[in-house]
C-alpha cells in the first residue's frame, strides 16, 4: 500500500487549464484565418502545419514542466513567482491572439508577443537559476517559438 502513487487534482487541473487556453488560441486563430491568409507574409514564416505541430509539442512540454514544478518545488516565493508568470504569460497568450485574428490590431497583439517573450524568458532564467534543468529544458522550445513569432508578427505588423 506504500508504493501507490496518490494521483493529485493538479494532475487534471493543470491540463484542463492548458486544454482551455490551447482551444482558444486555436478558436481565435480559425475565427480569423481567412483574414491572416489575405496579408503580406514575411519572408520567413513557417508553415502553418508547422506552427501547428511546434504548439502542439509546446503545450504538452510546458504541461509536463508545469506538473512536475507544482508536485516538486518547495511553496517559497520563487514558486509563486513563477506560477505568477505562467498566469501572466496565459493572459498576453490569449489575448494577443484575440487581438491579432479576432480584432485585427497587430500593435497590440505585437506588445502582447512582447509580455509573453518576456514573461516565458524570464520563468526559463528563473527555473536555470533554481537548478530546475529538466523544467528549464522543457520550456526552452516555448522559449525559442517566441522568438519566431515576435519577429513574425513584428513583420507582419510592418507590412501590413
Amino acid at each position: 500500500m506504500k508504493d501507490l502513487k496518490v494521483v493529485r487534482p493538479n494532475y487534471f487541473v493543470i491540463p484542463g487549464i492548458i486544454i482551455v487556453i490551447a482551444w482558444l488560441k486555436k478558436f481565435f486563430f480559425m475565427a480569423g484565418y481567412s483574414w491572416f491568409k489575405g496579408l503580406h507574409m514575411p519572408a520567413y514564416m513557417p508553415p502553418i502545419w508547422f506552427q501547428m505541430l511546434a504548439w502542439k509539442a509546446i503545450f504538452l512540454y510546458t504541461t509536463l514542466a508545469l506538473v512536475l514544478f507544482w508536485n516538486k518545488h518547495p511553496r517559497d516565493q520563487r514558486f509563486w513567482q513563477i506560477i505568477g508568470l505562467f498566469s501572466v504569460n496565459a493572459f498576453f497568450m490569449v489575448l494577443g491572439h484575440y487581438l491579432f485574428y479576432v480584432s485585427h490590431h497587430l500593435g497590440g497583439a505585437l506588445f502582447c508577443v512582447i509580455g509573453v517573450a518576456l514573461s516565458i524568458w524570464t520563468i526559463e532564467w528563473m527555473l536555470w537559476d533554481k537548478g530546475q534543468r529538466l523544467l528549464a529544458a522543457l520550456i526552452l522550445p516555448y522559449a525559442l517559438l517566441v522568438c519566431v513569432a515576435l519577429y513574425n508578427v513584428n513583420a507582419l505588423w510592418l507590412l501590413n
